[in-house]
C-alpha cells in the first residue's frame, strides 16, 4: 500500500489582493501568516525553504511594478493618474498593471 503524504499548503504570496492599498500592505507587512512580499524579491528570503516558482515570480513582479510606481509618484498622484484614470469607475489591479507595462514599453522604444 502506498503511504499517503499529508499535503502542506505551499501558499507564499497573498491571494485576493483587490486594491492598491492591499498590495502596499502585503508588500510591507505581509498578509495573515505570510511574509512581506518585499522579502521575497529575487528569491532571497531568509528561510531557504521558501522559493517561488515561475508563476509566483511573475505575480510578485507585477505587484513590485505597482509598488515602485506608487513610491515614484506618491500615493495621491498615483491614485489620480492610474486608479481613477479619468473615469468614474476605479481600475482593477490588472488594468493598472497593463497601463504601467504599456508606458514602460513606450519609454523603452524612445
Amino acid at each position: 500500500m502506498a503511504r499517503q503524504q499529508t499535503r502542506v499548503s505551499r501558499q507564499i504570496l497573498p491571494k485576493r489582493l483587490s486594491t492598491v492599498d492591499d498590495v502596499l500592505k502585503a508588500w510591507e507587512d505581509g498578509d495573515d501568516k505570510l511574509p512581506a512580499m518585499k522579502t521575497l524579491v529575487g528569491n532571497r528570503h531568509p528561510n531557504p525553504a521558501i522559493r517561488l516558482d515561475r508563476p509566483e515570480r511573475k505575480q510578485l513582479a507585477d505587484h513590485k511594478r505597482i509598488v515602485d510606481a506608487v513610491l515614484r509618484l506618491g500615493r495621491a498622484s498615483f491614485r489620480e493618474r492610474y486608479e481613477m484614470g479619468g473615469g468614474d469607475k476605479p481600475r482593477t489591479l490588472r488594468d493598472i498593471r497593463v497601463v504601467l507595462e504599456k508606458e514602460a514599453k513606450t519609454l523603452k522604444k524612445n
